[in-house]
Order: C-alpha cells, then sequence, then structure tokens
C-alpha cells in the first residue's frame, strides 16, 4: 500500500470529523474504506449480525473490515472516533480525534487532540482547532 493513499484515507478520516464536530458538536464512529483501486468511500452499516452482549461499535466494524479485506474487497480501513482521554502526560481529559487506519502490513491508531472554539455573537459558530498527532504502532488486526 502506497503510503500517499494511506494518507489520502488519514485526511479523509479527519476532514470528516473535523466537519461533523463544527456542525454537531460531536459525532458517532463513522468508517471509511479504500477500495483496490483507491477510491475512499464512507461506510454506512446496518449490520444485522448477532453480536455478542457488550461489542461495541468498533469492534463491529473492526471485524465487518475484516470479512471485507479477507474477501479482497478493500485495500485499506479507518474508523474514526470522537474520543475524550487522558493523553499521557496530564490528568485533564482532553478532546481527541481517534483515527484507526489499517491496511495489509500497516496498523496505526492515529490520536488528534483538539479544542473547540466560538466565535460570532449572534450566531455562533464552531470551530475546531487541531493539535498534534500523535501516532502509535499497533497490532495488525484487520488484514490479517
Amino acid at each position: 500500500m502506497h503510503n500517499d493513499r494511506l494518507n489520502r484515507l488519514y485526511e479523509a478520516a479527519i476532514e470528516a470529523a473535523t466537519a461533523l464536530l463544527e456542525k454537531n458538536g460531536s459525532f458517532f464512529p463513522i468508517l471509511f474504506e479504500m477500495r483496490p483501486p483507491g477510491t475512499i468511500t464512507s461506510v454506512a452499516v446496518l449490520d444485522m449480525r448477532q453480536t455478542r452482549p457488550g461489542a461495541d461499535v468498533v469492534e463491529n466494524y473492526v471485524e465487518l473490515m475484516r470479512e471485507r479485506a479477507a474477501a479482497g474487497m478493500i485495500s485499506a480501513s479507518a474508523i474514526v472516533v470522537d474520543l475524550a482521554s487522558a493523553i499521557s502526560g496530564g490528568s485533564t481529559p482532553v478532546a481527541a480525534i481517534s483515527v484507526r487506519l489499517r491496511a495489509l502490513e500497516h496498523a496505526l491508531d492515529i490520536t488528534v487532540p483538539y479544542r473547540m472554539e466560538r466565535s460570532g455573537i449572534i450566531k455562533r459558530k464552531r470551530i475546531v482547532a487541531l493539535d498534534t498527532p500523535r501516532s502509535q504502532a499497533v497490532e495488525i488486526d484487520v488484514f490479517m
């Protein structure tokens, strides 16, 4: 997988997350896939499979992407989550976007802290200010 393709997938995920944060103030986990020709698609999921009790949305997305990767339908995936967590080095909760970027021989978890700023007196507008992303190589869990 070419790094420029993975970068395009990451940028699409961050762009969508930022737009949703500015519009709604938060977002549910969103899923993107890259098909073999390089086309990036946001995936709407209506998952009718039986899932084990307590399984969360991200776990279900990982399982779905694993099936699609095994069938050769996708070449990469990104699961994007809005989270508030304590980033190491501080105990103050920090708002962050988490991007789980997966491809053959690549598995990165990227955390992008952000600040929500507001502008306007009459019509309030949210503006997301992204901080420096932090990435961590993780175990390959989709393209096995």
